[in-house]
């Protein structure tokens, strides 16, 4: 059940970072296709980039701490 979730989640991001591409590339896609182009990567769309973003960024997770707990006076 755990690995099923686990590729559930890496899915699941995989799409919500192609969607969030698709839609940036509404406005933004010249000046980030024409930087990427400068790095010899071509032929790629902003949903392809968002996708890989988004799986990429699956593995990281952040660990909410508490450094300064709350002081009981």
């Amino acid at each position: 059940m755990l690995l099923v979730s686990f590729f559930l989640m890496i899915v699941g991001y995989t799409l919500i970072g192609a969607i969030i591409g698709w839609v940036v590339g509404w406005f933004f896609s010249e000046p980030i296709l024409n930087f990427f182009a400068a790095l010899g990567i071509e032929n790629m769309s902003m949903w392809d980039l968002g996708a890989v973003l988004g799986f990429v960024g699956s593995f990281f997770k952040s660990n909410v701490t508490n450094y300064f707990p709350e002081k009981n006076f």
